[in-house]
This record gives C-alpha cells, structure tokens and sequence, in this order.
C-alpha cells in the first residue's frame, strides 16, 4: 500500500518534492496544498514595459525578494 504524504506548499521545494514522489507512484501517494493560487512560491515572471508600449516577461528570482542576500553579492564584487 502507498505511504501517504502532504506536501504543505507549492514553491521550489514543495514542487520538488511532488516531483520526486511522482515518480514512484507504487510507493507514494501524496497531495499537495498551496493557499495561493499559483504555484511557484516567490519565483514569479512580470511583466517588463517596453518603451513602445509592449511588454516583455522578465522572471524574478526567489533571491530578489530577500535584501540580505543583496549585501553578500556585492561583498563578493
């Protein structure tokens, strides 16, 4: 009989996780619960405006959204 898992969230490590459960469906039976809407967590793509009034997708990084991270970067520039 499958063990059964709830993956509590569908950002990069919660998709990982379906996805490596996935594949072993003789041994795995899991669901996976996310509040928003979307699933990616912070990893998300925007919309860019073009100077012609177009857009373009333009992903944002799960590290944009944490200021922290900004510091190390440009203390190792």
């Amino acid at each position: 009989m499958p063990r059964r898992i709830a993956i509590i969230g569908g950002g990069i490590s919660g998709l990982g996780a379906a996805w490596a459960l996935h594949h072993h469906p003789d041994r795995f039976d899991f669901r996976l619960y996310e509040a928003r809407e979307q699933l990616g967590g912070n990893a998300v793509t925007a919309e860019m405006p073009q100077d012609d009034g177009s857009t373009i997708p333009f992903d944002i990084s799960v590290t944009a959204l944490i200021p922290s991270v900004y510091d190390h970067i440009l203390l190792l520039l």
